[in-house]
């Protein structure tokens, strides 16, 4: 997990426990519909489908007694969906508790739903939306009030109604008016990682747009962007078109700014659409949710009140979208047939399930991949979420690895851990580095004891191999430290240094860290293609070079080699070289691992988690030497911590399923009749 760039007071200690506020009641209550009482709001997570795909979507239920009607929630572009799924999440618990039935549901290509992210344009994702309405008022009874959207999403929604001529109100939280702005700013961020990877000068914009012009793919925030794809984006215009029947519509702005003035095209926007329809415009003062931010906000009440303070209004005026009433079924609208579909058959014959299971009296939401043949004598493969990211992982690399997985005969659990996610609970802290340093300390360890409960007790699986990304690995490693059922971790991207915590010395003193020697290694290799580039002497006589990591990285390759420090392995060894710190409790837990014979592969990008790995490595294996051939470790080369590159992320689905279907492990290969041909 990155450190965040910090610009708050020190807190100097370090408690000892974190425990979060979490909120959300349970939700294992009884599900019948005869004589309960009205209770809490309820969840159900289902799939419906749409043009030979099935979507994923949840339906939040209010109390009976409240007003039968509902709003459709359409989700930001790209990893903006990802970074602003927790806070969707929870406004839409807020929205259900004023009220109001709420559907989520990710686009094809999105989420849990099917489909590839490349495979759709926006034209593809304004036809879910009209999908996902279709199916709360035609199926489930409920008339669709409204249209909820962030970013992108917000303007997919607009379009919605215009295409189906909807009579729904609109909530639109800072709407991108202009597409080809839009995906031009995208391309410009893909320009500035392209030099920063290769220190060269990257492809211009032009040159980016010709190539996907041409059949190519330019990679945005992990998500190959394609011709067809940019083309539909860039041709979104809401100041442009009939805006006739749009209905009452409230547009946001979102700014981390207090001052900040609306923006021009926002206000031209409200304009356009008050010829036709009540709009409002309100400015709210919030850190991008579509981005990671150095504060954690996932349930910001002065956004989320006056939303619903406008939706409400609506009731009022006699100016709210739909029917009168809608359908009034007998039973509860949530239990009728079509969302009994809680499992869907996949064209290769493995199936993916919807399920749920308690930890600590708190609802875990999940879903579960099942092969065409299930041998319960095989461990499972559990997928631990990385840091405050849901299921999916970034890029939906979970996904990706769980269904190539399970089509070759594994059985695989993705969850989300409490107040992560789908699952009950929020987490609340201020920072994110206060959330990433719990998380560091263990916070869902009990998450993961929970999940291999849940296949032990329901599936009859009493052995489970933990996949975990950064902040998953830890809980991962931390898990297998104390739980038989876990017989192998694939860690990937292990930090064992603390992030540092916001507005610390500990963000401002990072130059004065350790320096690795695989680090000064690699930073004298870079010199070696400069020895004949007269540029680079140029800078090296002019005083513009990094002289002082040129000779930290000299004086770290030389003593390294030379001398050893300390002759004992203690915490004294492990502190100097990871500094301060060093999360030395997690270095315990791993060495726990080991003397349990846990199999462990470590698997790394080119990052500085991987110099650490190696520096400390003697040190991990030191009094269990005779257990060395249960820890495995492999590098990705060129590959950042989420592997997002095409070529980076093929190497890790290859080497992680490589090393489970290795010989070498004690669960052996997958029997050939259970692997499918080609």
């Amino acid at each position: 997990m990155a450190p965040i760039a910090a610009g708050r007071a020190e807190n100097p200690k370090r408690p000892k426990e974190r425990r979060p506020i979490m909120s959300q009641p349970d939700q294992q209550a009884d599900r019948s519909t005869a004589n309960r009482d009205p209770g809490p709001p309820r969840e159900h997570a289902f799939y419906f489908e749409h043009r030979g795909r099935n979507l994923f979507g949840t339906l939040h239920e209010p109390a009976m007694a409240a007003l039968r009607r509902g709003w459709v929630f359409c989700s930001p572009f790209g990893e903006e969906r990802g970074f602003s799924q927790k806070m969707a999440v929870e406004w839409a618990r807020v929205l259900c508790e004023a009220g109001y039935w709420v559907l989520r549901f990710d686009y094809r290509g999105y989420g849990d739903s099917e489909g590839l992210f490349h495979e759709f344009s926006a034209d593809d994702h304004v036809e879910d939306i009209l999908s996902a309405v279709m199916h709360l008022e035609d199926r489930i009874g409920i008339p669709c009030r409204g249209l909820w959207g962030m970013r992108l999403g917000a303007s997919l929604a607009a379009r919605a109604v215009e295409k189906g001529n909807l009579r729904v109100a609109l909530a639109l939280w800072d709407p991108i008016v202009s597409g080809e702005k839009y995906m031009d700013e995208l391309l410009r961020a893909t320009m500035a990682k392209e030099m920063a990877n290769t220190h060269r000068a990257p492809r211009t914009r032009a040159e980016l747009k010709q190539h996907m012009a041409e059949g190519g793919e330019v990679i945005v925030e992990g998500h190959p962007l394609t011709g067809p794809i940019h083309q539909s984006v860039a041709a979104i215009d809401l100041l442009a078109g009939d805006s006739s029947s749009l209905g009452p519509t409230l547009i946001v702005q979102l700014s981390s700014r207090p001052d900040q003035k609306v923006r021009r095209e926002l206000e031209s926007l409200r304009q356009r659409i008050a010829a036709a329809a009540p709009t409002d415009l309100k400015t709210v003062t919030i850190p991008p949710p579509w981005r990671q931010n150095e504060e954690y906000q996932v349930r910001p009440t002065h956004l989320f009140e006056p939303t619903v303070d406008w939706i409400r209004s609506l009731e009022t005026s006699g100016t709210a979208g739909g029917d009168a009433e809608g359908v009034a079924p007998a039973e509860s609208p949530a239990e009728r047939a079509p969302l009994t579909r809680h499992e869907i058959a996949v064209a290769d014959g493995t199936t993916e399930r919807v399920v749920e299971f308690d930890c600590q009296g708190q609802t875990l939401r999940a879903v579960l991949h099942l092969p065409a043949r299930v041998d319960a004598s095989r461990p499972a493969v559990m997928m631990v979420t990385p840091g405050f990211n849901c299921r999916t992982a970034r890029y939906r690399l979970y996904i990706r690895l769980a269904r190539e997985l399970a089509q070759r005969g594994w059985t695989c659990l993705r969850y989300d851990p409490r107040g992560i996610g789908d699952s009950d609970g929020w987490h609340d802290y201020p920072f994110v580095p206060d959330l990433y340093n719990a998380i560091e300390d263990g916070l869902f360890v009990p998450d993961v004891r929970a999940a291999a409960e849940y296949l032990e007790e329901q599936h009859g699986i009493h052995a489970s191999v933990l996949i975990g990304l950064c902040g998953g690995s830890i809980a991962s490693i931390r898990a297998a430290a104390v739980d038989e059922r876990i017989v192998g971790v694939i860690s990937s991207e292990l930090p064992f240094r603390y992030t540092p915590k916001a507005g610390s010395t500990e963000a401002a003193d990072d130059d004065n860290r350790p320096v690795p020697r695989a680090e000064a290694d690699n930073f004298l290799r870079s010199y070696r293609g400069k020895l004949l580039d007269p540029v680079a002497w140029r800078r090296f006589f002019s005083l513009k070079s990094n002289y002082r990591q040129f000779w930290t990285s000299v004086k770290v390759a030389i003593a390294r080699r030379l001398w050893a420090g300390h002759t004992t392995f203690d915490d004294g060894w492990f502190r100097e070289r990871l500094g301060p710190r060093a999360n030395l409790s997690l270095v315990r837990d791993f060495q726990s691992g080991l003397q349990r014979r846990v199999h462990l592969f470590c698997l790394f990008g080119s990052t500085y988690n991987s110099w650490y790995f190696s520096e400390i490595q003697a040190g991990l294996l030191a009094g269990t030497p005779a257990h060395s051939d249960h820890l495995d470790v492999r590098t990705i080369m060129d590959a950042d911590p989420g592997f997002s590159l095409p070529e980076h992320t093929r190497q890790f689905l290859d080497t992680v399923t490589e090393w489970l279907e290795s010989r070498r492990r004690p669960w052996g290969p997958i029997p050939p009749a259970q692997t499918p041909r080609g």
